[in-house]
């Protein structure tokens, strides 16, 4: 698999985000944070709510990185206090590849943590790659 980049991230939407809850999460990966009216470049509008991302890149060994990073949301984060949040959460699987067509498989241990986490999972591809013949 001819993969580029792939990266884990935690999306946290919303008016109210508790940045002092979510701080710890920058031991373990990449925080950043933007405010209500920030832009951060000409062609992305200015964010119309708080945005939580916590994210860690993964290697072509990405289950283990991927149940290693689900394990720290369902340990940092419990669930129940995302239902009091009223936030917008998302779990991001992001792949970069020169490929066209590309597998990547969902094992029983990966979607046991997801169900666990009980977070919207996405998975977004970009690919540089062409069909060969």
């Amino acid at each position: 698999m001819a993969i580029e980049s792939m990266e884990m991230s935690l999306i946290i939407k919303g008016e109210k985000i508790s940045i002092e809850r979510l701080g710890e999460l920058s031991n373990y990966g990449k925080v950043k944070e933007y405010h209500k009216g920030q832009r951060i470049s000409k062609v992305i509008p200015e964010f119309e709510e708080e945005v939580f991302i916590f994210s860690q890149s993964l290697t072509n060994n990405y289950e283990n990185g991927i149940c290693e990073f689900l394990n720290i949301i369902n340990e940092k984060i419990p669930p129940i206090n995302l239902l009091e949040d009223k936030n917008n959460f998302k779990i991001r699987l992001y792949i970069q590849t020169f490929e066209a067509q590309l597998k990547i498989d969902i094992s029983h241990r990966i979607i046991n943590l997801l169900n666990q986490s009980n977070i919207d999972f996405e998975i977004s591809i970009l690919s540089w790659g062409e069909v060969e013949e």
